[in-house]
């Protein structure tokens, strides 16, 4: 059971954040949204932690918690390994911004008028399917 959990739903999750930030980001291959996905799939071991202290949450029970866990940063780590074979080995190039002299707040204004804005629309009926 935690085998299936740990692994399949951190799969489950990079494949969904690949597939989503593949349809909604412009330009975006499907090598750089895999790797987006890897990076932000595996839960934070620490908050889970932290809540299970909180609530007082049987030993036992944090150790197979924190057990889960290092297989789901193991799981994230092979899939971001896999991610960055697939865009290594494609002709895909990923395109940084070069901050120069603007503050960053204004580098992320400028992403999010260039990235966001232009499918506002669209992101919100996403959500709201």
């Amino acid at each position: 059971m935690i085998s299936l959990l740990a692994i399949g739903l951190v799969v489950v999750t990079t494949t969904a954040v690949a597939w989503v930030a593949h349809a909604v980001i412009p330009g975006m291959g499907w090598p750089v949204a895999f790797v987006l996905g890897a990076i932000v799939s595996p839960p934070d071991a620490v908050a889970a932690t932290a809540v299970t202290q909180r609530l007082k949450v049987p030993r036992r029970i944090v150790t197979i918690l924190e057990g889960e866990s290092l297989v789901n940063d193991a799981t994230g780590l092979v899939a971001l390994e896999s991610a960055l074979s697939q865009l290594a080995n494609s002709d895909e190039t990923i395109e940084v911004p070069s901050v120069g002299d603007r503050p960053p707040r204004r580098l992320a204004r400028q992403t999010l008028a260039e990235v966001v804005e232009p499918r506002y629309e669209e992101l919100f009926a996403l959500v709201r399917e």
